[in-house]
């Protein structure tokens, strides 16, 4: 489990164009400092667990497309309450065989009482990663690296099949949830 960011505007791809060619364009739209902060979960064995969708704010906006477990906060990251809820989530997700393994990163927002408490009452073992050590040492690292790229493919497969509309904060969970089949 990690937390990790998505620009709700994908990365431009490279353009193919003549060489000298001065006029070569790719459109963006929106803004590329709009995110979401999205948590997968996948095990050792390759399955997953439907990932905590975290948006900044602080209700459910109407209209929203949900597939998958929402959390709100006004920065957009985890904090942790939100923390709690996944966990809570996780530990409905998973098989009942225990003890699980949970391997996470040191951040602070994901260790309080509160969660620790639970995992231990539900047979959860937090393995808590030293900080400033997950690029080294998180096993997600790749995968996550492909969901990026699946995601950036299926933003621009959205807009094809929608006439050019841009993914928006409505329609981002539908695009990641065909990037997460994708990749996983």
């Amino acid at each position: 489990m990690d937390e990790t960011g998505f620009n709700i505007v994908p990365r431009l791809e490279k353009v193919i164009a003549w060489k000298g060619a001065r006029q070569v364009h790719k459109v963006a739209h929106g803004s590329s400092h709009d995110h979401i902060s999205l948590v997968p979960t996948i095990s050792a064995a390759g399955t997953y667990i439907p990932p905590l969708i975290i948006y900044k704010g602080s209700c459910v906006m109407p209209g929203l497309f949900i597939v998958t477990v929402m959390g709100f906060t006004e920065t957009g990251y985890m904090r942790e309450d939100l923390f709690q809820m996944y966990i809570e989530h996780f530990n409905r997700s998973i098989p009942p065989t225990r003890p699980a393994l949970l391997i996470l990163d040191g951040y602070k927002s994901h260790i309080n009482y509160t969660s620790v408490n639970f995992c231990y009452e539900n047979k959860i073992l937090l393995y808590a990663l030293p900080p400033n050590t997950t690029h080294i040492l998180q096993p997600c690292e790749l995968p996550f690296a492909k969901l990026k790229k699946e995601y950036d493919k299926n933003c621009e497969k959205f807009q094809l099949e929608n006439n050019g509309e841009p993914v928006v904060r409505y329609t981002f969970a539908k695009v990641i949830s065909a990037a997460i089949i994708d990749t996983y």
